[in-house]
C-alpha cells in the first residue's frame, strides 16, 4: 500500500496532525497552500467581512490552491481544519485538480468544536468516483493515537 498526506493548515494545527500522522506513516506530508496567502484578519471568523467568512458562504471569488504534485499513491490522507462546519474552500480547488477515481481518500480534520461528519459529506460530493473513507477530527492526537486509527482503518 502505497500512502501520501496532503493538508491545508493556517495556524499550524492541521500541519502539526499531518506531521504526526507522517511518521506513523513513514511518509512526507505535502502541504496545500492558497495562491494568495492568508492574513490574521483573512481568518477572523467573528468579523462577518473577513476574507474566510466571505468565501465560505459564497460572497467571495473561492480561493485557488497553488498546484501540488502528489506522490503515486493508493491512499490519500486529506487533511483540514474545519471552517464553519465544513472544509476551507481552498480544499475544494486542491480536488478538483487532483485525478483521485478509484483512489482511497481519508480526510481528517481540525476543529475547536466541529464534528468531520459535514466535511466527510462535502469530500463525497467533490469525489464521486474515490472510496471516501469516514473522516475523523484528529485535534492533539498522539502518535499513538493516530496509530490506532490508522490500524482501525486496516492499514
Amino acid at each position: 500500500m502505497k500512502f501520501a498526506i496532503a493538508y491545508f493548515s493556517e495556524t499550524g494545527t492541521t500541519k502539526q496532525a499531518a506531521e504526526r500522522l507522517g511518521q506513523v506513516l513513514k511518509v512526507t506530508p505535502l502541504a496545500i497552500e492558497a495562491t494568495v496567502p492568508y492574513t490574521n484578519a483573512d481568518l477572523n471568523w467573528q468579523n462577518d467581512n473577513s476574507r474566510a467568512n466571505r468565501e465560505q458562504s459564497g460572497q467571495a471569488t473561492p480561493p485557488t490552491a497553488k498546484p501540488l504534485t502528489l506522490p503515486d499513491f493508493n491512499v490519500l490522507f486529506l487533511g483540514y481544519p474545519t471552517w464553519w462546519g465544513v472544509p476551507p474552500m481552498v480544499i475544494h480547488d486542491f480536488l478538483a485538480h487532483q485525478t483521485l477515481a478509484g483512489k482511497v481518500v481519508v480526510p481528517f480534520a481540525t476543529s475547536g468544536s466541529s464534528s468531520p461528519e459535514r466535511g466527510e459529506a462535502i469530500i463525497k460530493q467533490l469525489l464521486p468516483k474515490s472510496d471516501v473513507k469516514p473522516a475523523k477530527r484528529v485535534n492533539n492526537f498522539s502518535i499513538a493515537q493516530l496509530k490506532a486509527w490508522v490500524q482501525q482503518l486496516g492499514y
